[in-house]
């Protein structure tokens, strides 16, 4: 059996194998082996990511602990990835075509209401990422003051 877990804020409704699945954010589901691997490599830019056994048997070690985290920043970065490219096509991509075309217009006039969501969707998690490089600034500002201090 394997593990589909998925750290992303958003539930996600996919198809695999003929079968219909509903994974809530955050949440680990158990499922047979062919069709978790089908979830995390061909519907991985959905920001599924496979967990080791050891989450299963014994969620509440160490290891399983080390080994969710690692797959919580694994599926996050393929998101993340994934969304980047929906947002640099629309803004990248469409732009250019629409100057080969010499159609003088914006490209975001164009955007889908997928795209949309993209966007809204890449601000969620760059926010989240910012927060966390500038809570690490600051715990290591907070360390060099003690250090200071006990000089």
């Amino acid at each position: 059996m394997g593990a589909v877990y998925n750290p992303t804020h958003e539930d996600v409704s996919v198809k695999a194998l003929g079968n219909w699945f509903n994974i809530k954010a955050g949440q680990i589901k158990v499922m047979d082996d062919k069709i978790s691997h089908y979830l995390t490599t061909d519907k991985g830019y959905l920001g599924l990511a496979s967990l080791p056994d050891i989450c299963i048997e014994d969620p509440t070690s160490a290891e399983a602990t080390v080994a969710k985290e690692e797959a919580r920043k694994m599926g996050i970065a393929k998101r993340v990835d994934h969304l980047n490219k929906v947002v640099n096509n629309l803004t990248v991509s469409l732009r250019r075509d629409l100057e080969q075309a010499n159609i003088k217009t914006d490209p975001l006039l164009y955007a889908s209401e997928g795209e949309l969501a993209a966007f809204k969707a890449l601000k969620v998690y760059k926010a989240a990422h910012e927060d966390d490089a500038s809570k690490r600034a600051d715990e290591i500002k907070q360390i060099q003051d003690e250090i200071k201090k006990a000089e």
